[in-house]
């Protein structure tokens, strides 16, 4: 099968594939939550969006668990509330270096970068992050501001 093209990426399942496609020894595991957080920071930098609910309707994660990860990037200042500012890790590239997997550390709560705001941070890999949707594609055309009521 082929991988989607980046500007075609409509799912949790797309990210999948383009993951397994720019990290080859990568393995998705559904009950690890490392893999789970690998795909939310994957998907946050793919669809240009750093806010916790529309990731969570992306990826289909519980919300709390995105929030979790969110809390400690912010914190180390990786993002903003709006974007993915500082990572050394490019999209369409090979993910053969440590700078996405130390990122992933660092959503994970495991690891902090100097300078982070605390030096505390939210044990992600302790939550319970199974999906919590289940969303056709379709569904998942959303403005990266919209709110839930």
């Amino acid at each position: 099968m082929l991988s989607p093209s980046i500007k075609n990426v409509r799912c949790r399942d797309d990210v999948l594939q383009l993951l397994r496609h720019f990290a080859p020894a990568w393995v998705y595991e559904a009950e690890c939550p490392w893999s789970a957080i690998s795909v939310v920071l994957f998907s946050a930098a793919l669809i240009e969006t750093t806010n916790p609910t529309s990731l969570a309707k992306f990826t289909g994660y519980d919300l709390g668990f995105v929030c979790a990860v969110a809390w400690n990037m912010r914190n180390n200042r990786l993002w903003t509330a709006t974007e993915y500012v500082s990572k050394k890790w490019k999209i369409g590239e090979p993910l053969s270096g440590d700078a996405f997997w130390e990122e992933v550390s660092i959503g994970a709560g495991t690891l902090f970068f100097e300078g982070a705001e605390v030096y505390q941070s939210i044990q992600v890999d302790e939550m319970n992050f199974e999906p919590k949707l289940k969303i056709s594609p379709i569904e998942l055309r959303f403005s990266p501001f919209e709110t839930v009521h």
